[in-house]
């Protein structure tokens, strides 16, 4: 089982690529962006989607203890959940950022838009997993909840993939300058 610490640090990790995979679905758009607007929007939606992410694991391990194992399966369902619903605000709100003016512009929105979709999906497949956690033998129920942390990081490594692939796709530089003088992007600039 993961650490919560752990945890924290791979969704962290993941939750910065997963959301420049959400720059991707601008690629369903035809609204077209400067480099330095569509960076600060990357930046600034993977951050807020970060941030969120680790409330929500904090949120999570500050919860009383569930009194039966109904309400512990519950409480896992609810923070898969959650999860999923900001992995979908953060796609939209990358969506909306359009596609950056730059040679692979639309290759680099709709890397990272197949990327999340991926995620998005995985994340469902885990919140039927979560919903399929035993709820009559302890010993089941700590061995399924814990395995879904590990299919939570799983579902969200797509993005992370992706975001690796940036600087292959960015043939011209533009848009890795533009994120290097955004300050927002700070914590994302490879």
């Amino acid at each position: 089982m993961m650490s919560p610490y752990a945890r924290v640090a791979a969704l962290a990790v993941s939750a910065a690529l997963s959301t420049l995979v959400v720059s991707a679905a601008a690629a369903e758009t035809s609204k077209s962006t400067s480099a330095a607007k569509w960076s600060a929007a990357v930046c600034s939606t993977v951050k807020s989607w970060q941030d969120s992410i680790e409330q929500t694991i904090d949120d999570v391990g500050n919860q009383e203890s569930a009194d039966t194992l109904e309400a512990g399966r519950s409480q896992v369902e609810a923070y898969v959940a959650r999860l999923a619903e900001l992995t979908d605000q953060a796609k939209t709100k990358l969506t909306d950022a359009g596609r950056p003016k730059v040679p692979g512009g639309a290759k680099m929105v709709a890397a990272f838009t197949q990327a999340f979709d991926t995620a998005k999906s995985d994340l469902a497949a885990v919140q039927a997993q979560a919903a399929a956690i035993p709820v009559d033998d302890s010993t089941a129920f700590i061995g399924a909840a814990g395995d879904i942390d590990t299919a939570v990081f799983q579902a969200i490594s797509p993005v992370t993939d992706t975001m690796s692939d940036l600087n292959g796709l960015d043939t011209s530089g533009k848009l890795l300058k533009a994120f290097t003088k955004q300050k927002s992007c700070n914590p994302f600039v490879l």
